[in-house]
């Protein structure tokens, strides 16, 4: 499965730098170095983030007293898009693990809440934003819920794949 996940992660990022893309990763920052170790066969990929191609956007940023807040996240998302603006980017690339904290406390409604939340803010940014969430684990009925709001992958254990 952790070749799966790196080849996931992998074309996902190098199909948007094609696309000229600027790529951000809405992860926790306990995700921070598996992310970094799976996308260590890019080339350049120190140039990437040093020139904020790619960036690492902190999930944990809009946590407080165990409340999530879309604003800090958003806040970052416009400043990113400014950038990509400047550099006549056709868009941002998002790769998040971002209501996967709730599912596992098990706030359903709050997970769907803030991707509801969080799609909303986005429509109105001036350039095309496209979003891949990537989970260890979720409910079926939550899984058709969340994909109205984007495309997600969803680890999937032998047993759950009928082997």
């Amino acid at each position: 499965m952790i070749c799966q996940f790196k080849e996931i992660v992998n074309a996902f990022i190098k199909r948007r730098i094609n696309y000229n893309q600027i790529n951000i990763l809405l992860i926790y920052r306990k995700e921070e170095q598996k992310y970094l170790r799976t996308l260590d066969k890019i080339p350049n990929i120190n140039s990437l983030f040093n020139s904020q191609e790619i960036t690492i956007i902190p999930a944990d940023d809009g946590f407080h007293n165990d409340s999530f807040f879309v604003e800090p996240i958003i806040k970052n998302l416009l400043s990113i898009m400014s950038l990509a603006k400047q550099r006549s980017k056709r868009g941002l690339n998002v790769l998040g693990t971002l209501p996967g904290k709730l599912i596992e406390q098990g706030r359903y409604n709050d997970a769907v809440g803030l991707e509801h939340t969080f799609n909303e803010a986005i429509k109105t940014f001036e350039i095309p934003v496209t979003i891949l969430c990537l989970y260890n684990s979720i409910p079926a009925d939550l899984e058709d819920r969340l994909s109205e709001y984007h495309d997600i992958i969803v680890k999937r254990t032998s047993t759950e794949l009928g082997n």
